[in-house]
């Protein structure tokens, strides 16, 4: 043939297919008979193509097994029996899209959190994509709960990372196995799946609460309440149930916060003991899994039942027994609430000297090695919010046969003495919670009878002792730069209860701050001034009782008044009218400062209303000028008259088997401070004047001193002229034996002037004291006057004038204070 079939067409028919049409040749140009067309296809993108023949009256044929998703080339041929003519010109024609061949390659499956799981896959090769991949399909079978979380997640939009994309599928279910598989979709559709990778999803805190919440009163229905629940659905738990959290509250407050939470196992059934009587009470359940807990029931209410009183089901046994026997008492009580139990010895709580076990309703005492110290009667006492009920009474009887000559066993002051013979002395723990041991001496009156002396507990120290005791070492080791730290430890330490050894290592510590501290701000010194006064409160009164004991084997010289004067005295302290007070409970501290050289006129103190010495001191002009005085300190201790009289009595007397002698004191200590650079080269005269009113009503009495250098040497350091005075209550009714004058209008007024016996008994005659006397002078006494309820045996001292003021008439005063003491005068 001349020419080529005309009009040639293809037509694609599916992914795999195309329709080829044309027409015949022109008569004129076909030069024969057309045996046959020659139809060939061809694809340069996939080098995939071929020639196929269809006889010569046909005018269309259909490409078969062609690849989808390609462009072809086609041309037609027509033949004679000579052969083929041209071919037409190319018409390219494109197969349809199919659904990929093959599935993506799923290479990766990864937690991003509990429910998150990533996917990462290989691309599909374009040979086998047959087409354009529109997204995925993402098949996510939950093989442990099934049809119940089974998903299917079709995507468009994925993470493209080179050849690989990714996908985070959220929001998994928790705590479960999936299988996953993957697909690539085209636009008729997906292709096959991907290979099953499977991957666990954690666990999380449970979606919704326990169910089936219900509350039933307790075995005690006034008191308890049992709850009931069952476990979250099994959907829902979202891991292994660990736990559960009860949250309960009296329904009628109105703070939501003011609830208890309890935690128990993996329980469906708890009860809340110690609820109140007849009181509504609010309960929410929630459970947990290793990650956390769940949301809470919603809350349901249960009243609980009225209190009963406690019934007495067993009281203690009375015994007799013999010394040394141990001894045990039992009882035990039922009631709801269930009743507390306390022990009474005679009527009063027993002291925490025995054994006691407690339980629920029940009390057991134990008595070992029994003394008749512990013959009484004993019983229970249980209590609840209805009712305290007595048990009966059961009689105690130690029988001793061999208690002459012996001080017999006591239970006094929360510790517990063994009979112990006379001139011994016995030894037992301090009260409970002390460490150390008390002691007590069984002393001989005249008449060789046994009896007990009072109550050692120097050596018993309190948890105070161990923090104050490493203080004095922290002050050598660091110095004044410890000053605050130390202060505020002692501060502290001192609001406490103090046993004696707990005030010796106090004392101590003060003294030693004292020598390392060379400044004291207004601060410290107020804190001070809170420490000596916490050392004196009444509580401590015990710990003071061989206070003589303890200040003789203190480590420094300085006694128990001293340290705060010279502490005050490192004080600068800037006032108006050139006076500064500080005032805590048991203790008010006054400082003066003063210009020696300018003094125009005399100085005096008085006590303010809370004073109550009530006692005048005027310190003229001229002794100020001379010794340029710079400074006085007084201090007025409130609680010394209640502390001392109890403790140091008896070390006042000749005879220690005496009775302990009642005194009623007040006391002061003042402190006179020159200039350092000052020299005391005359006498000083010092007035004291009792503000109160004489028994006749006349004018206040004035007592004079005097304080001298001795030998003329002259003082270059700081001097302390303490002088401790102590009165007689206001009120101190005195008698004098020639006199008959009515007791209840006799107002006695006792100036007991120690600064005398300090001069002339150790300034001119102690050699010793002279030498030292230009570094420092310092000297306190205390007397005690015994205040007897016999008016005959009271005792009146007055100094009248300066002439008795000699230490003649010093010695006559302990003289008649020893006398007295003894009633012999």
């Amino acid at each position: 043939p001349d020419t080529a079939p005309s009009n040639v067409s293809a037509i694609p028919l599916t992914a795999w297919t195309i329709s080829v049409n044309w027409q015949p040749l022109l008569i004129r140009d076909r030069n024969g008979i057309i045996t046959s067309y020659n139809i060939t296809y061809y694809s340069s993108q996939w080098i995939h193509g071929d020639t196929i023949q269809v006889n010569g009256s046909s005018t269309s044929v259909i490409l078969e097994r062609l690849i989808p998703f390609t462009a072809y080339n086609i041309t037609v041929r027509a033949a004679t029996i000579v052969g083929y003519g041209p071919a037409s010109t190319d018409v390219i024609a494109s197969t349809l899209q199919a659904a990929p061949d093959i599935g993506p390659d799923l290479q990766e499956l990864s937690r991003i959190n509990n429910n998150s799981v990533q996917l990462v896959w290989q691309l599909i090769e374009k040979r086998q994509s047959n087409g354009i991949i529109l997204g995925y399909r993402i098949v996510l079978n939950n093989t442990k709960f099934r049809f119940l979380d089974n998903r299917i997640i079709y995507i468009n939009t994925t993470t493209t990372n080179g050849s690989k994309r990714s996908f985070i599928a959220k929001k998994l279910k928790y705590f479960s196995s999936y299988q996953i598989s993957l697909s690539a979709f085209t636009l008729p559709g997906a292709g096959p799946s991907s290979l099953i990778k499977s991957i666990n999803t954690l666990e999380s805190v449970p979606a919704t609460s326990p169910i089936n919440l219900t509350a039933i009163p307790g075995t005690l229905a006034a008191t308890s309440i049992v709850a009931n629940w069952e476990p979250p659905l099994l959907t829902h738990q979202n891991g292994i149930i660990t736990s559960y959290k009860i949250k309960y509250w009296l329904t009628t407050t109105k703070n939501v916060t003011n609830h208890t939470v309890i935690i128990v196992g993996n329980v469906t059934q708890y009860t809340l003991y110690n609820l109140n009587p007849s009181s509504n009470y609010s309960i929410q359940v929630c459970a947990a899994t290793s990650v956390g807990f769940g949301p809470y029931h919603v809350a349901i209410t249960h009243l609980t039942h009225p209190a009963v009183a406690p019934i007495i089901t067993q009281s203690p046994q009375s015994i007799t027994a013999v010394a040394e026997t141990a001894i045990t008492l039992e009882c035990t009580a039922s009631g709801d609430p269930i009743p507390t139990v306390e022990w009474l010895n005679n009527n009063q709580l027993t002291a925490p000297v025995y054994e006691i076990e407690s339980g629920p309703g029940y009390g057991k005492l134990l008595i070992t090695r029994s003394n008749t110290g512990d013959n009484g009667t004993y019983r229970c006492r249980f209590t609840n919010i209805k009712a305290s009920v007595l048990s009966d009474v059961a009689d105690v009887y130690i029988s001793d046969v061999n208690t002459t000559g012996f001080c017999l066993g006591q239970v006094i002051s929360d510790m517990r003495w063994p009979k112990t013979y006379g001139n011994y002395t016995a030894i037992t723990p301090c009260p409970q919670y002390i460490t150390g041991n008390a002691t007590r001496y069984c002393t001989l009156d005249n008449n060789s009878n046994p009896k007990w002396a009072n109550i050692d507990t120097t050596d018993c120290e309190s948890s105070t002792y161990s923090v104050v005791s490493s203080l004095s070492e922290h002050l050598d080791a660091v110095g004044a730069n410890a000053s605050q730290t130390v202060i505020n430890t002692l501060l502290s330490a001192t609001s406490n209860k103090l046993f004696g050894g707990d005030i010796v290592a106090v004392i101590s510590t003060l003294n030693k701050l004292n020598q390392v501290t060379d400044a004291v701000t207004r601060l410290e010194l107020s804190q001070l001034v809170k420490i000596q006064s916490n050392l004196f409160n009444l509580q401590n009164k015990r710990g003071w009782q061989f206070a003589n004991k303890f200040c003789q084997t203190s480590s420094s010289s300085q006694d128990i008044l001293a340290a705060l004067p010279e502490l005050a005295k490192k004080a600068t302290i800037s006032s108006a009218n050139g006076k500064t007070t500080f005032v805590a409970t048991n203790l008010d501290v006054d400082i003066y400062d003063l210009d020696g050289v300018s003094a125009n006129s005399d100085f005096y103190t008085t006590d303010d209303t809370n004073r109550e010495s009530e006692i005048q001191l005027l310190l003229p002009k001229a002794a100020i000028q001379n010794g340029n005085f710079t400074k006085v300190i007084v201090a007025s201790y409130k609680t010394l008259e209640q502390i001392i009289p109890n403790t140091l009595a008896n070390a006042r007397i000749d005879n220690p088997t005496a009775n302990p002698v009642g005194i009623n004191t007040k006391l002061i200590s003042i402190s006179f401070y020159p200039h350092e650079s000052s020299n005391i080269s005359h006498p000083i005269r010092i007035t004291f004047r009792n503000m109160v009113n004489n028994e006749d009503n006349s004018t206040n009495e004035n007592v004079c001193a005097f304080w001298q250098p001795v030998s003329r040497k002259y003082l270059h350091k700081s001097i302390i002229l303490s002088l401790m005075l102590i009165i007689t209550g206001s009120f101190f009714v005195v008698f004098v034996s020639t006199k008959d004058i009515p007791s209840q209008y006799i107002f006695a007024i006792v100036n007991l002037l120690l600064a005398i016996y300090i001069l002339f008994s150790y300034g001119f005659n102690n050699e010793e004291v002279k030498n030292s006397w230009q570094s420092k002078l310092k000297k306190e006494n205390i007397f005690y006057i015994k205040k007897n309820s016999n008016p005959q045996q009271n005792i009146q001292l007055t100094l009248k004038s300066k002439d008795q003021c000699d230490s003649q008439m010093h010695q006559g005063l302990n003289r008649v204070c020893r006398e007295n003491e003894n009633g012999t005068s």
